[in-house]
């Protein structure tokens, strides 16, 4: 154990402030750090150390609604040029942000920065195309932020010593003013579900926990804070439910939906049915915006009622 941690003895080690209640567990085949910028927790100030076993490969099946929307994004992703070159990314949980950084990779642009609570596959991939350089932050320059990682066996292999990606405790990583010190910052995250007001259901299925909150209001919130910084908001045009196509763009939400970000911090949100432009607009005209975004199916009457609004 000592051999393993004698490094965290370097500069940057995170002090404990309560070391007697600090439990750590313990995974070998985990991916380690190795980037220049140092974060590391110091063993001996631990209470307890567990030691569990290998982890658990991630497998998820993507969605027809997914597979849909991949299949049509590509078709008016480029014509969108909502993400320029140089620009500082965050993406989200979920198949639809990577999804968009898989575009990216395989797109004309480049010079990227990474500021990201979490690390995804299609970062890697956006590493692996060339098109990350961080040269244009405006801070960690040549490194790519991020506090946690999910994905692939191939990325925790690509990840572990990786000296170009740091991984640093959350309250830097998601504090406000420090990803609003990025230049350019453009943030990709997904939804279940957004009413016509813009409220956004992330986390909840039916009042039910889903998934955690996370940073997406972190990473949301401060695009209104410069004029160059964006936010989106990707999300398919409908779900599948009990063999029902449901359109995930709704005049209300639900008796019971918890609103993972309010409605006032919206920026952009894409369907494959195109970009809704919420930033300035009036309620009536954003309620308008998300309607002809919707599913053909759904967006005459989502129309109807978005002019009650």
């Amino acid at each position: 154990m000592r051999a393993k941690f004698e490094n965290c003895w370097s500069t940057g080690v995170i002090e404990c402030p309560t070391p007697k209640r600090f439990v750590m567990k313990l995974n070998g085949k985990t991916s380690r750090s190795c980037s220049e910028i140092h974060s590391f927790l110091n063993c001996w100030s631990m209470r307890c150390v567990v030691v569990i076993g290998p982890r658990l490969e991630p497998k998820r099946t993507i969605s027809p609604a997914e597979s849909s929307f991949r299949n049509t994004i590509q078709l008016i992703w480029p014509r969108c040029a909502l993400v320029p070159n140089g620009a500082t990314l965050q993406t989200g949980i979920g198949a639809i942000p990577s999804t968009i950084v898989g575009l990216l990779a395989d797109g004309p642009g480049g010079d990227y920065g990474i500021h990201s609570e979490m690390f995804t596959t299609g970062l890697m991939r956006l590493h692996q195309s060339g098109k990350v350089t961080n040269a244009h932050k405006g801070q960690y320059g040549g490194i790519s932020i991020t506090t946690f990682a999910a994905g692939t066996p191939e990325l925790y292999e690509w990840l572990d010593g990786n000296e170009v990606v740091a991984f640093l405790p959350v309250d830097v990583v998601n504090a406000p003013e420090v990803i609003a010190r990025n230049e350019t910052m453009i943030t990709l995250n997904g939804a279940i579900t957004v009413d016509l007001h813009g409220q956004v259901v992330a986390d909840t299925i039916g009042g039910r926990q889903f998934s955690g909150i996370g940073g997406h209001e972190d990473f949301i919130a401060p695009s209104g804070l410069s004029l160059d910084d964006r936010s989106l908001i990707c999300l398919p045009a409908t779900a599948v439910v009990a063999a029902t196509a449901v359109s995930r763009i709704v005049h209300e939400l639900p008796v019971g939906s918890i609103v993972t970000t309010p409605r006032h911090q919206l920026d952009l949100v894409v369907t494959e049915h195109g970009v809704a432009h919420l930033r300035g607009r009036s309620v009536r005209e954003r309620a308008v915006a998300l309607a002809e975004i919707a599913d053909s199916q759904f967006r005459d009457q989502l129309l109807a009622l978005a002019a009650t609004v």
